[in-house]
């Protein structure tokens, strides 16, 4: 079974965050407080939610994933430049 996630504060880097699907996220920078725990709560809810540009796993294509060689090197063509030495 997974573990919830919960938010913690790093006293290092003065800031709290959360483990979100095996990450470390930034939630919210700060001094440690009653406060603004509350509003690492609120700020983990909001990253856990997603938002409306977050497509489902099963949406995505190869082909969106990927750019094509021509576009990457600025050629129509298609053509990749030489290999340096």
């Amino acid at each position: 079974m997974a573990r919830i996630s919960r938010p913690w504060y790093d006293s290092e880097k003065q800031c709290y965050r959360a483990y979100v699907r095996g990450r470390r996220v930034d939630l919210l920078k700060g001094e440690e407080s009653d406060a603004n725990a509350k509003l690492a709560e609120k700020q983990l809810k909001h990253v856990l939610k997603g938002s409306k540009n977050d497509q489902a796993a099963g949406t995505l294509r190869v082909a969106d994933s990927q750019v094509a060689p021509a576009a990457r090197f600025g050629r129509a063509s298609g053509v990749l430049p030489p290999a340096s030495p």
